[in-house]
């Protein structure tokens, strides 16, 4: 039987992170947590992650800067990018652009439902490349 999938999930909301934890869990995800980009790349360091769900706005490294570290560190590693914010600044769109236009990347808007979550998380995985 393979191993799970690990999905980390990557913000400083709790309430967040136990939303995302309930919706993937039952689905039989393996869910870690980090409360900023910088914790992530810890993460990512010492484990096997096969997805980051991670959110734009974090203190210590936000999420646009972790989802380029991703994006030149791990490639391959389907993200999925959630935000809060209606207004993102255009600056922002501008250094998203190339990851969103990836395989494996994709920007989802707070609040999501389970279903918009987990087809988000679906199909990042799905167009992975090993």
């Amino acid at each position: 039987m393979p191993d799970p999938v690990t999905v980390l999930v990557v913000d400083d909301e709790p309430s967040i992170c136990d939303i995302v934890q309930k919706i993937l869990e039952p689905k039989g995800y393996r869910v870690r947590v980090a409360r900023h980009g910088l914790e992530a790349l810890k993460v990512l360091a010492a484990e096997t992650i096969n997805c980051v769900v991670a959110d734009l706005v974090m203190p210590n490294m936000d999420g646009i800067t972790l989802a380029m570290k991703l994006h030149e560190s791990y490639p391959n590693l389907p993200t999925v990018l959630i935000s809060g914010q209606v207004d993102v600044k255009a600056a922002s769109i501008q250094a998203l652009a190339p990851l969103l236009n990836s395989e494996t990347s994709c920007l989802l808007k707070k609040p999501f439902d389970s279903a918009d979550l987990l087809d988000a998380v679906q199909r990042a995985l799905s167009r992975a490349r090993p």
